[in-house]
């Protein structure tokens, strides 16, 4: 079968995705409003105790919940990544073997998150590689091989960027003038 959210997912997704087809529609709904509430903030504890309060209130062990989460996360990421109208989306669901109650339900939310998702996956992606520390430096060369770029102006910039998680890294880039000063 060919999937719209995914060119070739594993056999194993494809198990724990019908498996949502045992929640009744409120209870995937629910599910739903779960994980692309965390496709918006990324807060991870807030997933973990949105998903034991589920998980109560279902009866379901956390083990499971957990598991069935990580496979509707990478669902909802491959949609929105391939931009799946709720039309796509319910042809993947249909091929997941939910019922046009459980389809209603899950595109219903979608499109009211759709909007939210792209803003928070901005935000999220300005927040790598951000500017730290601009730092510049002028001058005229003194000396080199090439004789003929000694009193040649010279502009270098060195930029601190934060790469994501803390982890940052610098970038030099330079700019020779060969208009020779007098």
């Amino acid at each position: 079968m060919s999937y719209r959210f995914s060119s070739d997912p594993p056999t194993s997704l494809i198990q724990d995705l019908t498996k949502l087809s045992q929640f009744d529609p409120e209870q995937l709904g629910e599910f739903t409003r779960i994980t692309l509430v965390f496709l918006v903030s990324s807060d991870a504890g807030k997933l973990l105790e949105s998903a034991e309060t589920f998980s109560s209130n279902v009866g379901i062990r956390l083990e499971i919940v957990k598991e069935l989460l990580k496979s509707y996360l990478i669902f909802f990421k491959g949609a929105f990544k391939n931009n799946l109208t709720s039309s796509q989306l319910s042809e993947d669901l249909v091929m997941l073997g939910l019922t046009q109650n459980h389809i209603a339900q899950v595109t219903r939310i979608w499109v009211q998150s759709l909007r939210a998702i792209g803003s928070g996956s901005l935000s999220q992606t300005l927040m790598v590689n951000q500017l730290v520390l601009p730092q510049w430096r002028f001058g005229i060369t003194a000396s080199n091989k090439d004789l003929r770029n000694v009193g040649s102006t010279f502009l270098q910039l060195k930029l601190v960027l934060d790469k994501g998680s803390g982890q940052l890294d610098e970038e030099f880039l330079g700019m020779l003038s060969y208009i020779k000063t007098i």
